[in-house]
This record gives C-alpha cells, structure tokens and sequence, in this order.
C-alpha cells in the first residue's frame, strides 16, 4: 500500500497524519487500529446473536470447552455401556453433544470467569507479597549501608 493510502485509510478511522509522517510510524498506527477491529468470525458470529469470549490460550482451566467435553464424554460414557454396538457409538455422540444446551455452556462461562478473576486475585496478592519482601530486603540493605558510614 502506498503511503497516500494509508493516509487516506487512516483518516478513514479518524486519524490525521500530515503527510511528512514517517511510514514506520503510520504503519504501527494501522497495525493498532487493526488489532482492535473484530475478525470475519467475530462479525459473522455477531450477526447470528452469538457472542465471542476470549480466553488465553494454553491455559485449559480456563476455556469453556474442555468443561463441555468433559461433561460430553462423561454423557457418551454412560450412555456407550449400555449400548448394544458400536455402530451406535456417532449416534450416541450426537445425542450427547446435541444435550449440551445453553444453561450447560452459560454455567462453563461462569465458571471460567470465576476462576480468571480468582487467578487474577492470587496474582494481585504475590505480586503484592513479592514487593512487600522486596522493600523489606531494601530497608535491610540500607540499614546495613548506614552502619557502615558510621
């Protein structure tokens, strides 16, 4: 993109740049403004009435889903020893994933959300504990550094 038009598309957002701006610094400044705009998916999924919770990634404890496949599998479990076959193993599958309703989804949301604020909480309280100790081996230090000068 030419650096006009990412003046131009910038000024679409509501950014003025004059046009002596260095491109590295208008690039960063669309690169911002990207990251704060929804994706394809999120838009689509919107639109249909769903809404979209980001959760961090490599942390299962905290996605919604494993708390659905958890109680999924435990359904397809029950379900599969009293089951004559396995051919009935995808019907028995789609049974369970289709009873998976949205009371079950809001309470995995809830949980989820509960336990990030918890996390959250006993963040705040090392991080606190840590400077806590902190100024206490700073007090020692200086205590110890007046002695010296004495």
């Amino acid at each position: 993109m030419k650096k006009e038009d990412l003046i131009g598309w910038l000024r679409d957002f509501g950014h003025d740049f004059p046009t002596m701006t260095p491109a590295v610094l208008l690039r960063a400044k669309a690169r911002e403004i990207i990251d704060t705009l929804p994706s394809e998916v999120e838009t689509l999924l919107r639109h249909h009435g769903h809404s979209v919770l980001w959760t961090p990634p490599y942390h299962s404890n905290f996605q919604p889903i494993e708390l659905v496949w958890a109680e999924t599998k435990r359904r397809v479990a029950d379900a599969y020893d009293n089951a004559h076959g396995s051919g009935e193993f995808e019907a028995i599958l789609n049974q369970s994933l289709d009873s998976i309703d949205k009371i079950h989804w809001s309470g995995c949301i809830d949980h989820v959300l509960r336990e990030v604020r918890n996390q959250m909480v006993a963040d705040e309280n090392t991080y606190c504990q840590e400077m806590d100790d902190s100024d206490e081996n700073d007090e020692t230090e200086n205590s110890d550094n007046e002695d010296d000068f004495s």
